[in-house]
């Protein structure tokens, strides 16, 4: 009876352990997964190749675009001119422009890039930030002088670094920007030269429990990419203020205090941002930094997208040590020798010798832990078929 009362006991704590980790983890993301697989249904509107307000009839500047994307920069010369054009080459059906707001010294050619494409982009404009206002961090500072200077009434933030997914990217940005939303949220795909899972998995976890704290009504954080806002929205909550004094973590700070209800987002497959990863070892060390440091300014506000994997980690080790502490003792039991150590050395306990047959008793919790031990890879699973699957 004391063996059946245990094995029983076991069981139940870890399916427990089971159940816990698949609630927050395996299973928390399916409403997001629901709302990607809808998304992914949505039809697209016709495009021509000559959309937007290149090669209008009407004079460019005469033209009030629905949606500018801004892109600030600091000596990003090099990714401007691998990736401005991929900007400039997107097909839509409304007039759009692109910002390029410059902080960079003098011997960046940013300037020079940007006039050099602007005889052929009407739609393309360029500020900078003036040297003798660059008391604060250079960057931010551009990317606050190009949200204000706009022209449309939504904004788009992207980073020199990053890339469209699509050409129809701006298209599926525009779906989303409704006038029940003050922001929409688009995803960061992580990319590389060389093999980084563990970095692409971080940041795809990092979104997608971002995003699952949104759509349950809860304040979150974003990337600093791919984030559309509202103009006047953005300039009501004053902008970036609450990060001046760190040079990283604008958007997720701001978009923090957006309401929860008029929060969009843009999760079709054509409206990722793809982002390489750093490929040097102190790049990556000095991004780490920084999102520990965000985190922790998150925190602040009691936003944590973490807590949920940290609780399922938790409840796992649990498991793993509930599971190796039975094995002990079975062990334990399994040798009559210490069993009449312990009851002569250290307290007379009535243990029953452990023989084969009663192995029949902890099929259930072995199994029980087998699942247990899954769930990590059906997790990691989930989540990588969330953003790298095809639509259907």
């Amino acid at each position: 009876m004391l063996q059946i009362i245990f094995s029983a006991t076991l069981s139940l704590l870890l399916i427990g352990c089971g159940l816990t980790y698949g609630l927050c983890r395996t299973w928390s993301f399916r409403k997001l997964s629901r709302l990607m697989r809808r998304q992914a249904k949505e039809a697209l509107p016709f495009v021509v190749p000559t959309a937007g307000i290149v090669n209008s009839p009407i004079a460019p500047r005469a033209i009030r675009p629905e949606l500018s994307v801004v892109i600030a920069t600091e000596n990003d010369d090099w990714w401007i001119e691998r990736h401005l054009p991929l900007w400039l080459q997107q097909q839509t059906t409304f007039p759009f422009e692109i910002v390029v707001a410059d902080a960079s010294d003098h011997e960046d050619e940013t300037r020079n890039i940007v006039q050099r494409l602007q005889n052929e982009h009407p739609n393309l404009r360029y500020t900078f930030v003036p040297q003798t206002h660059r008391n604060l961090h250079p960057r931010k500072l551009a990317l606050t002088l190009g949200v204000r200077s706009a022209r449309a009434p939504w904004a788009v933030i992207v980073t020199p670094q990053s890339t469209p997914a699509s050409p129809h990217w701006l298209q599926r940005m525009h779906q989303q920007c409704t006038e029940e939303c003050d922001l929409v949220l688009g995803y960061v795909e992580a990319t590389s030269d060389w093999e980084q899972p563990k970095a692409q998995l971080k940041s795809m976890e990092w979104q997608a429990s971002n995003f699952r704290l949104w759509l349950k009504k809860h304040p979150a954080g974003c990337e600093a990419s791919n984030v559309a806002l509202r103009k006047s929205w953005a300039i009501q909550q004053g902008l970036f203020t609450d990060s001046l004094d760190i040079p990283f973590g604008e958007c997720a700070l701001l978009v923090s205090h957006a309401s929860t209800e008029r929060v969009g987002f843009a999760l079709h497959p054509e409206a990722f941002v793809q982002q390489p990863l750093p490929d040097e070892p102190l790049a990556g060390a000095a991004l780490r930094c920084e999102e520990r440091t965000l985190r922790r300014r998150l925190s602040q506000r009691g936003i944590h997208p973490l807590r949920c994997k940290k609780v399922a980690s938790t409840v796992l080790y649990f498991g793993l040590v509930l599971f190796l502490g039975t094995v002990g003792f079975r062990t334990f039991q399994s040798w009559p020798e210490a069993n009449a150590w312990f009851n002569d050395t250290i307290t007379p306990l009535p243990f029953v010798p452990y023989e084969h047959w009663q192995i029949l008793w902890d099929i259930l919790p072995t199994l029980s832990f087998l699942l247990l031990i899954i769930q990590p890879w059906c997790s990691r699973r989930r989540i990588r078929r969330l953003f790298t699957d095809s639509p259907a």
